[in-house]
């Protein structure tokens, strides 16, 4: 589960959240997103648990779809228990992408994104300013090209998606595997960070461009251990069921 503190004075005031997509607007309707109506606020809420004080936590819904940039807004009831649209909303927000188990950061408006790995992770591991050079194939910037860092993550995700799709079932749901999770998360980075470099045509002999492919030549090396029917590692996600054919027995 993945919580989070919000604050608001006096005894318990009933608080309750909305989630929506922040890319889309769709809400969150306790089983699937969809587009917003008055009418329908009542399935909406989501209960925050008074602590105390003037302390509230809010839980994210384990269900809800993973791989995806929320924002969760806190209301706060005319009457307890009855959510209306004319309730009002704290200043307070919550910006996060959701895994499945962990609420992440979310991405920066504008930055790209994929399912497994994001533009600032990618700069987190190589630095700001590498991506940002290997992103500007002439050289002819000073910022970021984020539909090349997003041409990158598309790509380095096909591939592990590519990879697997014989073992798991797609699209994989992050959060049914912690670990696995961050396994993916670190091809992702490697896959999408090598392509980007490499796009800019700088595929000499080079330390950068060595350590990059070597870096890419051992993830694939880790991703053929999780694929084929004789694995020698797997992840917890769900899995794509094996029909074994059947034969009728003959009896002579």
């Amino acid at each position: 589960m993945a919580t989070r503190m919000f604050f608001y004075p006096g005894p318990d005031a009933g608080l309750y959240a909305i989630f929506r997509n922040s890319t889309t607007g769709t809400v969150w309707t306790g089983t699937v997103m969809a587009a917003w109506s008055d009418a329908a606020i009542g399935t909406y809420d989501v209960p925050l648990s008074f602590v105390g004080g003037d302390a509230y936590t809010l839980t994210v819904p384990t269900t809800l779809p993973t791989g995806q940039n929320y924002t969760a807004s806190v209301y706060v009831p005319s009457t307890p228990g009855t959510p209306a649209i004319t309730d009002t909303k704290l200043p307070d927000e919550w910006e996060f992408r959701w895994n499945g188990s962990t609420a992440e950061e979310a991405p920066e408006p504008g930055e790209a994104a994929g399912d497994y790995v994001d533009q600032a992770y990618m700069e987190l591991v190589r630095g700001e300013k590498n991506i940002r050079e290997w992103s500007n194939k002439d050289n002819s910037s000073d910022t970021t090209d984020t539909a090349a860092v997003q041409a990158a993550i598309d790509q380095a995700e096909a591939l592990i998606n590519a990879e697997l799709k014989g073992n798991y079932v797609m699209p994989i749901e992050l959060g049914e595997d912690a670990t696995g999770t961050l396994i993916l998360k670190g091809w992702a980075e490697t896959l999408a960070s090598t392509q980007l470099y490499m796009a800019r045509g700088l595929q000499d002999d080079n330390a950068v461009g060595d350590k990059l492919r070597a870096e890419r030549d051992a993830v694939m090396e880790q991703i053929a251990r999780y694929v084929g029917d004789s694995a020698a590692s797997s992840f917890d996600f769900e899995a794509v069921e094996v029909h074994v054919p059947y034969a009728p027995l003959v009896v002579y």
